[in-house]
């Protein structure tokens, strides 16, 4: 059972093409095993080791929120595009939707990291795609997809999905 599917289509309305463009950031559907993440060299030279770090720990920083139950403060923490399109109180009430059945968090392994520079559909910037293998007390093969841009000089949540 998909559990993304109210907050999947309330960030898709950020770009009419927003599907189009996660897929062909992550080039294939995220598979359960971890894939091999991309080598040094094929990294835009933009995203170097200290991009890779600080957006990983700016994804897992923003996580610790939501497992918290945190919801406000993670649309707090979360981008100027995910803020404008969805209002505090509703991703609030869809991130209670979303997480209350699946249980707490009780492991949660990154399997991919993937890079993008002004990908289409999206505002140009900078972002990032992080793919979780995640385990719940209620759900023990679940995933977690983030999308992270760099705004302002600092890595924020633009979307989240969960399954």
């Amino acid at each position: 059972m998909i559990l993304s599917v109210p907050l999947a289509w309330v960030i898709g309305s950020i770009a009419g093409s927003f599907g189009a463009v996660m897929m062909s950031l992550l080039a294939a559907e995220p598979k359960k095993k971890a894939p091999e993440l991309a080598k040094k060299g094929d990294v835009p030279k933009k995203f170097d080791e200290k991009s890779l770090k600080e957006s990983s720990e700016a994804a897992l920083k923003w996580l610790n929120f939501v497992d918290a139950e945190s919801y406000e403060k993670s649309w707090d923490e979360a981008s100027k595009v995910l803020q404008l399109t969805v209002p505090r109180l509703q991703w609030v009430k869809i991130l209670d939707q979303i997480r209350k059945p699946l249980g707490k968090q009780s492991g949660r392994k990154m399997s991919d990291q993937r890079v993008a520079k002004d990908p289409k559909g999206l505002p140009p910037g900078d972002y990032m795609v992080f793919f979780y293998n995640t385990q719940f007390v209620k759900h023990k093969d679940g995933y977690e997809l983030l999308t992270l841009v760099h705004d302002n000089g600092k890595w924020q949540v633009m979307t989240y999905q969960v399954n």
